[in-house]
């Protein structure tokens, strides 16, 4: 069963790949955030940039990484259903604070560490980790903090880049026959 498109409530900015828009669902209400990309014209290479986001989204799950929920095409473009992070950037909470205590900081910082584990456990690398790519939840002040944008991230190349490292330092090396 085709399921109804998601009703526009509005828009939230535009990024180098596609317009972000709040959306709710005409069965549920439930609000999310689309990301609509233009498919004309577009080359080969953003196809698969995008065919790999919307790949490596759809294997994630873990709370501190935001949720893709649905993918929709039409004439004009893909549109990606994701979860709603209505709370602003991590680098704009910060900017508009005037002090950040010791306990924010710890919660943010271990939050993102948790979620590259998760990365990084399961063989992904964000390749775009910045302020700008952390999200909260909602406008809480403890709202939860989440990642976002995948674009460019890869997988099974956590084991290649341990590889290309000089194991001098430690004195050991990946031995191929033991995995």
């Amino acid at each position: 069963m085709l399921k109804p498109k998601p009703k526009i409530i509005s828009q939230s900015h535009t990024q180098l790949s596609g317009t972000v828009r709040t959306v709710s669902n005409k069965v549920t209400g439930k609000q999310s955030a689309m990301k609509s990309l233009k498919i004309k014209n577009m080359s080969t290479k953003k196809w698969e940039m995008l065919y790999n986001e919307v790949d490596i989204y759809l294997r994630l799950d873990h709370p501190y990484i935001c949720r893709l929920q649905e993918v929709y095409e039409d004439t004009d473009a893909i549109h990606l259903i994701m979860e709603l992070c209505s709370g602003k950037e991590l680098y704009e909470r910060l900017a508009n604070k005037k002090s950040y205590s010791e306990k924010d900081a710890i919660i943010a910082v271990k939050t993102m560490l948790e979620a590259i584990q998760y990365l990084h456990k399961n063989n992904y690398c964000h390749r775009d980790l910045k302020l700008e790519n952390w999200v909260y939840a909602t406008k809480e002040e403890d709202a939860q903090l989440k990642l976002i944008d995948f674009g460019i991230c890869l997988q099974n190349v956590i084991l290649e880049i341990f590889k290309m490292l000089d194991p001098a330092p430690c004195g050991y090396i990946i031995n191929e026959k033991s995995a």
